[in-house]
């Protein structure tokens, strides 16, 4: 399914809520741990906090590309709850820019059958 098909469906069926999971070190809330496991757990409590409202979740890379290759391996677990537990649908926010092969190959790495990415921002 289109990806705007299945945000209009997604926003039928719950709302036109998309929450940002913007994991940012300095803004954590106290006592969550700055870590890679500290961001997964923090944003899995908020996706299970928002999941009957919500049809998407946005996941700031940035944030979760701090962190090192950890980070990132958070960015895929965070995604994949949302996606599988969860069923909402998800977008990677990398604002990606660049070549067309390059491009491409943030599509393939991003957009491919076994990730749980559904969309990734883009910058023209």
């Amino acid at each position: 399914m289109h990806f705007a098909d299945a945000l209009t469906e997604a926003t039928k069926r719950k709302s036109p809520v998309c929450v940002g999971l913007d994991p940012h070190p300095d803004k954590m809330p106290e006592g969550v741990s700055k870590d890679a496991a500290g961001v997964t757990a923090f944003c899995q409590g908020i996706i299970n906090a928002t999941a009957d409202i919500a049809c998407c979740y946005k996941l700031q890379m940035a944030y979760f590309e701090l962190l090192g290759w950890e980070g990132m391996r958070a960015f895929w677990e965070v995604a994949s709850y949302a996606k599988k537990e969860k069923g909402a649908l998800v977008i990677a926010d990398g604002k990606r820019n660049d070549i067309g092969s390059t491009c491409e190959a943030y599509a393939d790495a991003y957009l491919n059958e076994l990730s749980p990415v559904d969309a990734l921002t883009v910058s023209p």
